[in-house]
């Protein structure tokens, strides 16, 4: 019994904390991508200067820019008192906060998944709260990369430096998927056949240069084809990490010795 009645008081005194008197001091902003919801969500706490959480009927006008200084949103949202109740954030426990939602869609997809919010609070059409910023970890939307493989169907030769034994395969095609997330990466699939081995059951490696845009090298390996013989048909996917959202790169081929 006097477990219920300290949990009917406490919340009684949650609820009379929240004044609706006018609010002095901006605080605890955090920015998040809501996945069961699609959207992201800006929260934030206002307090009397008795410093009693509180809310208030205003426009909060946000942009956002990522790190490759691309301004990926700009709008202004209308907040009332419907916007504020106690929250639990992916930053902070449950409090009485405001929250503004943003749709997923609203934003638009830029070369970096990490940037800031920056807003202000306007009452009446003057800024009430100056303009401050949080920051948006690793969850605004991406551009797709773009992989471009060049002169197929290719013949490759391989040879090892140790034996002298020679393979010859051809690549016929290369399909990749851009994964998006704390690290962007292309999972990348090359497919083909073996048209001659000096020794059947043996291993080959293709090797394989990838280009950006501007012709720059960013990545060079070998996808290792094992216990293959001649006209055996061959699909290999490998992972190439720190690729850039916009991007488009181009994978070439070449002999090796």
């Amino acid at each position: 019994m006097i477990k219920r009645l300290l949990l009917v008081f406490s919340m009684l005194l949650m609820l009379t904390g929240c004044s609706g008197s006018e609010p002095e001091i901006i605080k605890g902003w955090t920015f998040q991508y809501d996945e069961g919801t699609s959207d992201y969500s800006l929260f934030f706490q206002l307090l009397t200067e008795s410093r009693k959480v509180t809310y208030m009927e205003a426009d909060v006008v946000i942009r956002i820019v990522n790190d490759e200084g691309e301004e990926v949103y700009r709008g202004t949202k209308h907040i009332t008192k419907d916007n504020f109740d106690y929250y639990t954030s992916q930053a902070v426990e449950s409090r009485y906060m405001a929250r503004i939602r943003i749709p997923e869609e609203e934003i638009y997809p830029g070369k970096s998944n990490n940037g800031k919010v920056y807003f202000e609070v306007y009452s009446d059409g003057e800024i009430y709260f100056d303009e401050v910023n949080c920051e948006a970890y690793k969850c605004l939307p991406v551009k797709d990369a773009t992989l471009i493989a060049e002169g197929l169907p290719q013949e490759v030769k391989y040879e090892t430096s140790y034996s002298g034994k020679q393979s010859v395969v051809v690549i016929q095609d290369v399909t990749y998927t851009f994964k998006k997330g704390t690290l962007n990466y292309l999972e990348i699939t090359i497919s083909g056949e073996v048209l001659y081995s000096k020794d059947n059951n043996s291993s080959q490696s293709v090797y394989y240069k990838i280009y950006d845009s501007e012709g720059y090298v960013v990545d060079t390996g070998s996808a290792y084809l094992s216990s293959l013989s001649a006209k055996d048909k061959f699909r290999e996917t490998f992972t190439v990490l720190d690729i850039t959202p916009g991007e488009t790169y181009t994978i070439r081929f070449f002999d090796h010795s």
